[in-house]
């Protein structure tokens, strides 16, 4: 093997399988899990790469991310006795106005090192009063990259084509059970 060949085969990007098997998304519990009627569950969101050798371009979340309108897409899903909201609170106005101004979500890429955690900072579903009835509740977070380089029609003058040279991957957590007292 010469050694242009090498170099090449050494610099390709992940596949998608290395990716979702080195990374874990962790929704962790910060509040008691059993509440009260009107009080809401919180959650500290992150990635750990637990590779010991691969380190992997990610795109910490951002205005938008909740909905969509940019990369990469996160959202927590609840289930529960009652019908909730089933995707992270967000303002659909303001994310649709950043997307139309061609919000750019490349500065947000970071490298995870092997061993090595990026933390999301604190989610709380948004505040509702009736919202969380008494009842067992099911939370479960989603992160996924769906470009390959190339932005969607929606994302309008955001990111160059190429900027992402990682695949397209998804990441689920594993479920966390809230229960709300009946009291």
């Amino acid at each position: 093997m010469t050694l242009p060949l090498l170099a090449l085969v050494l610099a390709a990007p992940p596949l998608q399988e290395q990716v979702e098997a080195d990374l874990r998304l962790e929704l962790v519990l910060t509040s008691p899990a059993e509440l009260r009627r009107g009080e809401r569950p919180a959650f500290d969101l992150r990635l750990v790469n637990t590779s010991k050798t691969r380190t992997h371009q990610v795109v910490r979340p951002g205005v938008g991310s909740e909905t969509g309108f940019r990369e990469p897409l996160v959202r927590v899903d609840v289930d529960g006795p009652r019908p909730v909201r089933r995707r992270v609170c967000g303002n659909d106005l303001l994310e649709r106005a950043l997307a139309a101004a061609g919000y750019d979500w490349t500065k947000d890429i970071v490298a995870v090192p092997p061993g090595r955690t990026l933390g999301f900072g604190p989610w709380r579903p948004p505040l509702d009063r009736d919202r969380f009835a008494p009842g067992r509740y099911t939370f479960a977070a989603r992160y996924e990259v769906r470009t390959a380089g190339e932005p969607p029609a929606e994302f309008g003058r955001g990111p160059k084509p190429g900027a992402w040279t990682g695949p397209a991957f998804t990441l689920t957590s594993k479920p966390v059970v809230v229960v709300v007292a009946a009291e």
